[in-house]
């Protein structure tokens, strides 16, 4: 019984011990985690730190590429610069000379048409002309034939009073055409003095012989 006694005081002992080992294991246990927690923790805040250093830098890496890639795609636009600028400069060089060459043909055409006009108008007094001859024609040679007879003809000679006559009464007798032929009628029919003086037909009228049509800046016999 002793020795059963001891022994069973043995066994609680040594149950003792293991329950106090227990205990301190359970203790380091709690102490290696919430070491652990705290290492996890610092371990997830320092991840964070280093993710949020490396995106930051890897933002500052990707920055100067970039500007890299610019600085090199403007020094390969560069080039292509020159070459637009001579394009253009051509473009407006080729319309340059299509505008010369238009205004060209315009002036051209416009020196056609000028010769064409004076040749018209040349043509057109030509056959001015020609329908109302020179007074060197047969029929103003016979009007002036006649015209130098009447005034030739004895009892058409001029009179002191038609000569003592002013001006303006005898500008004031030829005052109308139809008025003027009429005069002119009547004073070939009666014995009444003529005066006739050569000069520039200011208005167009009709020859009071050849009944012709007298135009403007044409010479011709007026009595006066």
């Amino acid at each position: 019984i002793f020795r059963l006694t001891q022994g069973l005081q043995e066994a609680l002992d040594r149950a003792d011990l293991l329950k106090t080992e227990r205990s301190d294991l359970e203790y380091q246990l709690e102490n290696i985690q919430v070491l652990y927690s705290h290492e996890k923790v610092k371990m997830e805040g320092t991840i964070s730190q280093q993710t949020k250093l490396i995106d930051f830098l890897q933002a500052k890496m990707d920055q100067p590429a970039k500007k890299k890639k610019g600085l090199f795609s403007r020094r390969k636009e560069d080039p292509s610069l020159p070459t637009q600028v001579p394009l253009q400069y051509n473009e407006l060089k080729v319309a340059l000379e299509k505008e010369k060459a238009r205004s060209a043909e315009l002036e051209e055409a416009l020196q056609k048409t000028r010769i064409e006009l004076r040749s018209a108008r040349e043509e057109a007094a030509h056959r001015k002309i020609s329908d109302h001859p020179h007074p060197s024609t047969p029929a103003t040679a016979r009007q002036q034939i006649i015209m130098s007879a009447i005034v030739r003809s004895p009892e058409h000679q001029p009179t002191p009073i038609s000569l003592l006559a002013p001006p303006s009464s005898r500008r004031k007798e030829a005052s109308t055409p139809e008025e003027y032929s009429r005069r002119l009628k009547e004073r070939m029919h009666h014995n009444i003095p003529h005066r006739f003086n050569v000069g520039l037909n200011m208005r167009a009228t009709k020859c009071a012989v050849c009944l012709d049509t007298v135009h403007f800046g044409r010479q011709a016999s007026k009595c006066l």
